[in-house]
């Protein structure tokens, strides 16, 4: 095996070597926990980083990267763009495929995602948007939106509104890595610069990026969520869904179809589910 991959070997010299430093310094900072079991749980929920973030998060250090404004650590972070996911999982953990996009955009973000599996009508899905600023070299959002749905359970759809969460961003080439305070762990593989806009809805947003788009909204006991691909022609938009769910209190709907819905300044309009107000209007 060492001789196919002569490096292999050497990584994980260099791996003992990096975490048998910081576990000097934690000690040295923190005194020496009473049993190894504690260092190594802590050293594992911070997540897959480059070791430099890994350290500082462990030792509570001051990040290179801080208070930048939102262009700014977009770039210096790398999380920019429109990402489809790859996976998701916890460090000690096995991880979970799924299908869905996610977008970061001017302060703004907008996620959907699927685990995939069949049927798909079966599945958990996520849904999130709101905003995101960089405070110490990590982005933290706010869920003004964040559904989570369960077809398998009694009540269906769960909701948490004004959430926020802490992400830890690692980024090779196209390939995104975001750690949660939580530790949970998201991969993903870049699709584009998000060129195009987010579009702030009433509660929620629609992300039109890429040649792809994002649908993410609430209103009471009912919620719709949804991305794909879209064409736009004046106030026609045609969504193609990769993956659609229409949800309330008690029931989802799961669906592939196509959607021909109109956007305008004031309002997106559905078929089967109403006008909704664009930006602040229905508030």
């Amino acid at each position: 095996m060492y001789a196919r991959r002569p490096t292999m070997v050497l990584g994980y010299l260099i791996g003992m070597m990096e975490i048998a430093d910081m576990r000097a310094a934690y000690e040295k900072k923190f005194g020496k926990p009473a049993t190894p079991k504690l260092f190594f749980d802590k050293l594992l929920r911070i997540g897959s980083l480059p070791p430099s973030l890994v350290r500082a998060e462990l030792l509570g250090e001051t990040s290179r990267v801080t208070h930048l404004d939102a262009t700014q650590a977009d770039e210096a972070l790398g999380a920019a763009g429109l990402w489809r996911y790859v996976s998701l999982g916890r460090p000690t953990g096995d991880e979970t495929k799924l299908d869905g996009l996610f977008v970061f955009k001017d302060g703004r973000f907008v996620q959907q995602s699927l685990n995939l599996g069949e049927p798909f009508t079966s599945q958990l899905a996520q849904a999130h948007a709101g905003t995101f600023t960089i405070e110490s070299g990590k982005i933290r959002l706010l869920a003004e939106v964040g559904l989570i749905v369960n077809p398998a359970a009694a009540a269906p759809l769960a909701s948490s509104p004004n959430r926020p969460h802490e992400l830890a961003v690692a980024r090779q080439s196209d390939r995104l890595v975001l750690t949660f305070g939580s530790g949970t762990v998201q991969k993903f593989q870049r699709v584009g610069p998000a060129s195009g806009r987010i579009v702030p809805l009433s509660k929620g947003a629609l992300a039109l990026v890429d040649g792809h788009f994002i649908l993410v909204f609430e209103e009471g006991a009912r919620a719709l969520a949804g991305s794909g691909k879209y064409t736009q022609r004046g106030t026609m938009l045609r969504l193609t869904p990769e993956r659609w769910l229409s949800a309330n209190a008690s029931q989802v709907r799961y669906a592939k179809s196509k959607v021909d819905a109109t956007l305008d300044a004031r309002t997106l309009t559905i078929p089967g589910e109403g006008a909704i107000p664009v930006g602040d209007q229905g508030r």
